[in-house]
């Protein structure tokens, strides 16, 4: 990932009992949406997203 710009995957330690919560319920549904969405608003550090105007 950080070698194409994408950022680093880094759970924050306050979220952990969420993340797993959210990986036990992947894992018994086979549905990442919940986990993608966690994922990607609160734990992709280092990626700058630019808006267009």
């Amino acid at each position: 990932m950080i070698s194409n710009g994408a950022g680093v995957i880094s759970i924050p330690e306050e979220l952990i009992e969420e993340f797993y919560s959210l990986l036990i319920s992947y894992y018994e549904s086979n549905c990442m949406k919940e986990i993608k969405n966690f994922i990607y608003n609160k734990c992709i550090d280092g990626i700058d997203f630019k808006q267009d105007d």
